[in-house]
């Protein structure tokens, strides 16, 4: 619709302000918020063109089964794991790179061996070959560094907490 020439680019400005709108309806702190930002967008339904206007009506009819992670702290906003761990924890940016699940979970692999060495719960030479492995550009000492005091910081405080 945007890219249309049927439309004028008055139309689609309004349109494109409207639609951005209604995005944000979900990304609402509460429910009462969400509700207003919705019947903001309502006011301003018939800036739309018919195409996009039909899933703001299909929202409409749906809303509270929409809405319901807002109301229920237990719901998830979604379903899926990754969409919803990106959208918490990671900027916009990041995700663009995650355009196909191989290459979120090679990038996660990546993650969880990187924690694994940092954490200490493998062997000295296993983690600075890894970790040479992971970051040919780091030089001997900063390697150490990075992967060694981590370790020995999480040794002592098992230790201690043993007794």
């Amino acid at each position: 619709m945007f890219r249309s020439v049927r439309y004028s680019d008055s139309e689609k400005l309004r349109g494109a302000l409207v639609w951005s709108e209604f995005k944000q309806v979900f990304a609402a702190p509460s429910y009462e918020g969400a509700v207003r930002r919705f019947e903001a967008v309502l006011d301003k339904v018939e800036q739309l063109p018919t195409e996009v206007r039909g899933y703001v009506e299909e929202v409409q009819q749906n809303f509270d089964r929409f809405a319901l992670h807002l109301r229920d702290e237990w719901v998830p906003s979604t379903t899926n794991n990754l969409e919803r761990y990106y959208g918490h924890t990671k900027p916009t940016q990041i995700e663009r790179r995650f355009r196909s699940k191989e290459r979120a979970r090679s990038f996660l692999h990546t993650q969880m061996r990187v924690r694994t060495l940092k954490n200490g719960l493998v062997s000295r030479n296993w983690s600075l070959s890894v970790g040479r492995e992971l970051f040919p550009k780091l030089e001997s000492e900063q390697m150490k560094s990075l992967f060694t005091e981590p370790k020995r910081r999480y040794l002592w405080w098992r230790d201690l907490e043993a007794g």
